[in-house]
């Protein structure tokens, strides 16, 4: 059994917990952090219930599912950090890239090569 669950594109959820707004971490603005990811609320420990699968549109369901398998095969034939980069200019999954990359790319003026990876995938969409 997967340490922690996968989730789909349409798959229905019924989360259960308590929303928090976060909390400062020592001298890490982890708020401001989260914020500027979208995030304004965190929950520890939700008890999350699959009540149905596959119920989104069929056409997206196909892009993130290519989606997916693309970020996976770029995963296992590039090495680190080229794969992560990788999935962010191409796939916008911008998650993977670690910071340090991302500080070359702001020092350097290229940061938004990859901002404007997101774009990609929505013009696919």
């Amino acid at each position: 059994m997967p340490r922690y669950p996968t989730y789909s594109y349409g798959d229905v959820l019924l989360v259960r917990g308590e929303l928090e707004t976060p909390s400062q971490l020592n001298d890490f603005d982890y708020k401001g952090y989260l914020a500027h990811q979208g995030i304004y609320s965190t929950m520890l420990y939700p008890e999350i219930e699959i009540l149905e699968r596959g119920k989104g549109v069929k056409p997206l369901e196909w892009v993130y599912s290519l989606r997916n398998h693309l970020s996976q095969t770029l995963a296992e034939v590039l090495p680190e950090p080229q794969a992560s980069l990788a999935q962010g200019i191409i796939l916008g999954i911008r998650g993977n890239i670690p910071s340090s990359v991302n500080a070359d790319f702001s020092h350097t003026g290229t940061a938004h090569l990859l901002a404007i990876s997101g774009l990609h995938l929505a013009i696919v969409a």
